[in-house]
């Protein structure tokens, strides 16, 4: 890569999060197959050129993802292979897979079709992959981990944000209005999950009130799970607020 070379565009534009970003980046490609990274990520020098020789074996528009490599701040890695064959690709393992953006490369026809949607900024990957895979078919490539995704405080998925928390869950609560019958007890598990971190974070901050309030909406999707974390945050949040604690 060099600074003045004819093949890289760059278009600006105001931060509107990641899917308006993507969005910009998908009407002025030219490319048959577009590929995402974002700026704290990267790929492995072979990415690109295993990507060529799959697509070059499949002529109609695919939607190819790989694995990839979380890299911790201590330098730890986390890898997540992808060890499945197309066939395998069932709407409740896609939802399971938490496939990111960075893994996918994804015929310019499927995109230009299905945008992402920008009401949403957190899961916002899961929530259009689930609309493409009502009509186009996602070729895994099988143990190939050639995207390095890294894993730090200041990302805006970040592990503790109360935010990024609420988020995911306006998309997962959208995901399920809309109604995929064979994803209803992963989304409710999922959604009770996300519920769980938000109650968490209010118990750790002693907002009793909106607490109370979250504990209840945890009831509606899960009842038995997190049981005993729930009924001893809510008792001791009680007495350490009431001076017995």
């Amino acid at each position: 890569y060099q600074e003045n070379d004819s093949r890289i565009y760059y278009f600006y534009q105001e931060n509107a999060e990641r899917s308006a970003a993507r969005n910009q980046g998908i009407k002025h490609t030219k490319g048959k197959y577009i590929c995402f990274l974002d700026s704290d990520d990267y790929f492995l020098p072979t990415r690109l050129l295993q990507l060529y020789d799959s697509i070059h074996k499949n002529e109609s528009p695919k939607f190819y993802f790989t694995g990839k490599t979380l890299l911790h701040e201590d330098n730890k890695t986390e890898v997540n292979d992808i060890l499945l064959s197309d066939q395998d690709m069932k709407i409740d393992l896609l939802f399971s897979l938490n496939i990111h953006s960075q893994q996918c490369c994804i015929h310019k026809d499927i995109l230009k079709k299905y945008f992402y949607d920008t009401n949403f900024s957190i899961g916002e990957d899961l929530e259009l992959w689930l609309r493409i895979y009502t009509e186009f078919t996602f070729i895994p490539l099988k143990e190939n981990c050639s995207v390095i995704v890294v894993n730090h405080p200041e990302r805006s998925v970040g592990i503790g944000k109360i935010d990024s928390y609420q988020k995911q869950l306006n998309t997962l609560l959208h995901i399920k209005n809309l109604k995929y019958p064979k994803l209803k007890k992963k989304l409710n598990s999922n959604i009770h999950g996300v519920l769980m971190s938000i109650l968490r974070c209010h118990y750790n901050k002693r907002e009793k009130r909106k607490f109370i309030q979250v504990f209840f909406l945890t009831l509606r999707f899960s009842i038995l799970e997190s049981k005993k974390e729930k009924l001893f945050m809510l008792i001791k949040l009680t007495l350490d607020l009431n001076g017995k604690g």
